[in-house]
Order: structure tokens, then C-alpha cells, then sequence
């Protein structure tokens, strides 16, 4: 309620927003983008937007932040997704926010690695489980490394854990 959006279903203001994202892309050679707060949007325009812009560079990626704990819930905005099939997602790359929670709870909190285990074998509800964007931290969550009282070998093996495992491994500035 705090925070105003923009009416992605005028279709003056899609239309500038979808050339805008093009333009950024060109003008700064980007090869990916984030969407952030991505369900909470407009989905049909979402889709477009996606479209529109893998339409324009077919290798770009797009990450869309779906704040979900429950794989089912977050692989129904992925692209090629079983599970929401009415959505037609057009969206590559969701956060995989279940094995953050799970790292979190095995090396912050200290409790058996079974929930990163347990994460990961719900890989099979996503249609792409190697485009996952998995995290140890980002910008709306405490630093695992703060949260693990600075216990050095737990930060290795959380960072070897990012680093060899499924998905595409995202790295905050400082970390």
C-alpha cells in the first residue's frame, strides 16, 4: 500500500517501458536483467516484456526475483514451467530462494545440511533447474557470512556450495 506502481496495463506506458529496457540493453551492451518484486507485477505485461525483449537479443538473460520459499511456487513463473501453464511464463532465470533458506539454516544456524539436500531434490518442479539464480546473500537479506559469526570454515563451505552447484552462482559486492 506504501509504494505506488506504475499501470503496466496502459498500453502507452508497456509500450515505453519495453522499448526503454531495448534501448538500456543496446546503449549499455548489457547481457542480463533483474525484474525485481516479479509476482507482484502485472504478468501479462511481464510476459511481453520478455518476449519483446528475447525477440530483440535471444541470449540475454532475465532474472525475475520471485521471493517464494516453496519450489512449486516459485517454478510456476519459469519459462517452460508445467505447473502454471495458463501463465505461458516467458521469464529464463527465478531466484531460487528455498536453497537460500536451506543454506541459511545449515550454515548460519548451524543445522544439518539435509535441507540443502532436501532443496535441491525438489529440482525436478522447475523446467530449467541450471537457470536458477541461487545466492548466499543479496541486498534484501543479512549477509550469511555475519550471520555465521564469522566462522571462517562454515563461510568456505557455503562458498563452495554457491560456487559448484546447480544454477547461476550470484556473488554480493564485499562477499
Amino acid at each position: 500500500d506504501g509504494m505506488p506502481d506504475l499501470n503496466q496495463k496502459n498500453p502507452q506506458l508497456a509500450r515505453y517501458l519495453i522499448q526503454n529496457t531495448i534501448w538500456w540493453v543496446e546503449y549499455a551492451g548489457l547481457d542480463g536483467t533483474r525484474e525485481d518484486t516479479y509476482p507482484y507485477c502485472d504478468q501479462v505485461f511481464l510476459n511481453r516484456w520478455c518476449a519483446a525483449l528475447l525477440r530483440e537479443y535471444p541470449k540475454l538473460n532475465i532474472v525475475g526475483e520471485v521471493w517464494m520459499n516453496e519450489p512449486p511456487s516459485t517454478a510456476s513463473f519459469q519459462r517452460g514451467n508445467r505447473l502454471a501453464p495458463r501463465r505461458a511464463a516467458a521469464l529464463p532465470t527465478v531466484t531460487d530462494f528455498s536453497l537460500y533458506e536451506a543454506m541459511k539454516s545449515t550454515f548460519a544456524r548451524r543445522r544439518s545440511i539435509n535441507e540443502v539436500a532436501t532443496s535441491l531434490a525438489m529440482d525436478f518442479i522447475y523446467a530449467a533447474p541450471e537457470s536458477l539464480l541461487i545466492f548466499g546473500d543479496n541486498h534484501d537479506v543479512p549477509r550469511l557470512a555475519y550471520m555465521a559469526d564469522g566462522d571462517l570454515p562454515r563461510q568456505k563451505m557455503l562458498m563452495t556450495l554457491l560456487l559448484t552447484t546447480r544454477g547461476i552462482p550470484q556473488l554480493l559486492y564485499g562477499t
